[in-house]
C-alpha cells in the first residue's frame, strides 16, 4: 500500500484547497464579467463616481486572475482608460480635492499594470525588437506616473520624521537618509499607494531580466526595502486592525530580494508568519 506522510498528506490537501480557492476566484471573475458588461459598455458605466468604483473593484479582480494565470485580463484597455479618464477630469475639476488625485494615480496604475500582463503574456510570440520597444514604453510610463505625482500628495511636512529610529535593525541601512519616506496625517494613504506601485515596479524589473535573460538589477533590491520598510510602518503606525494585510501582497513579493542575510531572513518568515496568522 502506497504511505503518505501526514507532512506529505497537509501538502496535499493544502495544494487542493488552493486549487479550489482559485477555481473559484476564476468562476467569480467570469460571472462578475457577465453580468457587468451585460449591463454597461466602457462609456456607461464611468459617467459617475458610483460606476466608476464598481469598475475599479472588477479591475483589480480582473488584474489578479490574469497576473496569477497568465492570461489576458478580461477587460479591454478601453475600459481603464475610461475610468482613468473620470478620474483625471475629478481631479482638474477639483484640485485641492486629494482623494481624486489618489484616484487618478491608482487609475494609471492599473492601466500600466494591464500593459505589463499583457507584454509578459506576449513574451516569446512576439519579435524581440517589439518585445523591446513595448517594455520601453511600458519603463517610461512607470517613469511618468512618479513624475506625475501631485505634490500635495508629497507634501514634506506631512513626513514622519522619527520612523527611521523605529525599523527593525534588520531593515536598515548605514546612512538613515537611505530609508524610506514614510507621510503622516491626511497623506497616510500615499505610503499605501507607493507600496503597491513599487510591488508592480519591482514585478516588472525582475520578469524583465528573466525574460532578457539578465540577472537581477540592483534597483529590485532597493525597491524590496522600500517596500519592507513602508510594511512596517504600516504595522507600526496605522492603528486600523489588520492594516498590514493591504500591504502584505507586496511584501510576500519584495522578501525574497532582501539581502541574503541570516537575520534578515528571518525576519521575513516572521513577518509573513504574523501576516498568516492575522488571516
Amino acid at each position: 500500500m502506497y504511505r503518505v506522510s501526514l507532512g506529505r498528506f497537509q501538502r496535499l490537501i493544502q495544494y487542493k484547497e488552493c486549487l479550489g480557492d482559485w477555481i473559484n476566484l476564476q468562476n467569480h471573475s467570469k460571472a462578475a464579467f457577465a453580468i457587468m458588461t451585460s449591463l454597461y459598455d466602457a462609456q456607461t458605466l464611468t459617467q459617475n463616481d458610483t460606476g466608476n468604483r464598481l469598475l475599479e473593484w472588477y479591475i483589480r479582480f480582473d488584474l489578479l486572475t490574469s497576473f496569477i494565470s497568465g492570461s489576458l485580463p478580461s477587460l479591454d484597455r478601453e475600459w481603464l482608460e475610461a475610468t482613468h479618464r473620470y478620474f483625471m477630469h475629478q481631479s482638474k475639476e477639483f484640485p485641492h480635492d486629494l482623494g481624486h488625485k489618489y484616484d487618478e494615480r491608482a487609475a494609471m496604475h492599473r492601466l500600466i499594470a494591464q500593459d505589463v500582463s499583457g507584454l509578459f503574456r506576449r513574451a516569446g510570440k512576439v519579435p524581440p525588437t517589439d518585445f523591446q520597444r513595448e517594455a520601453s514604453v511600458i519603463s517610461r510610463n512607470i517613469a511618468a506616473w512618479y513624475r506625475d505625482l501631485s505634490p500635495a500628495m508629497l507634501d514634506p511636512s506631512k513626513v514622519i520624521a522619527d520612523f527611521p529610529a523605529e525599523l527593525s535593525h534588520e531593515l536598515r541601512t548605514d546612512d538613515d537618509a537611505d530609508s524610506v519616506t514614510v507621510y503622516g496625517d491626511e497623506l497616510w494613504p500615499t505610503n499605501h499607494m507607493m507600496v503597491h506601485f513599487w510591488g508592480l515596479e519591482l514585478m516588472f524589473n525582475h520578469h524583465l531580466a528573466l525574460i532578457q535573460g539578465e540577472s537581477t538589477p540592483p534597483d529590485v533590491t532597493i525597491i524590496a526595502l522600500k517596500i519592507c520598510q513602508m510594511f512596517e510602518a504600516v504595522q507600526k503606525r496605522d492603528p486600523t486592525p489588520g492594516a498590514m494585510l493591504g500591504v502584505q501582497a507586496a511584501s510576500g513579493m519584495a522578501v525574497p530580494f532582501l539581502r541574503k542575510d541570516p537575520e534578515v531572513i528571518m525576519w521575513g518568515r516572521m513577518k509573513q508568519a504574523m501576516i498568516e496568522r492575522a488571516g
